[in-house]
């Protein structure tokens, strides 16, 4: 007699980690995109997703920031900023777990030096967006710019624009 049947074990499903959904928005969104510009706009959005919460916090200040700054990525469509932002809203303390290496690296291999000095300057007004930059936020752009290649003097004079928003300093 035969009471109990052992059930097969069945592989748990898994959630995609928010770096491939990133990468799937841009994919998604941007069909006509070569699969290294796909994972240039990946990698923005998740520094960006990055440094909105270094702080541990991601308010509406910070909210409006991601979302106009991601409107200026070049070919973005609307319905994939939308898409990122949703993202962001529901898992950006994730993202800030994950892979910032990575994203720079991505960034460092894939772009002039001008537009990783225009990255930083961006990820600096983003963190300065809720009136201050703290520490955290300090630290994560100091190690993003050296990740991306960029010399100290560079980060140095990115943050010097908002020099009054640094928290070491009040």
């Amino acid at each position: 007699m035969v009471f109990f049947r052992r059930r097969k074990s069945r592989a748990p499903v898994t959630e995609p980690t928010v770096d491939e959904v990133l990468l799937s928005i841009a994919r998604d969104h941007m069909p006509d995109t070569s699969e290294d510009e796909v994972r240039i706009v990946a990698a923005v959005a998740g520094l960006v997703g990055c440094v909105a919460y270094a702080d541990g916090h991601y308010g509406p200040d910070e909210s409006r920031e991601v979302e106009a700054l991601l409107g200026r990525v070049h070919d973005l469509p609307r319905a994939a900023v939308n898409a990122i932002c949703a993202l962001l809203d529901e898992r950006i303390a994730e993202l800030a777990r994950g892979e910032v290496h990575e994203h720079a690296r991505v960034l460092k291999a894939g772009t002039e030096r001008e537009a990783r000095l225009e990255m930083l300057d961006v990820l600096m007004d983003l963190a300065a967006a809720d009136g201050v930059i703290t520490v955290d936020e300090t630290e994560l752009l100091r190690r993003v710019a050296k990740l991306m290649g960029l010399s100290t003097d560079e980060y140095v004079a990115a943050q010097a624009r908002h020099r009054d928003k640094l928290s070491v300093l009040r």
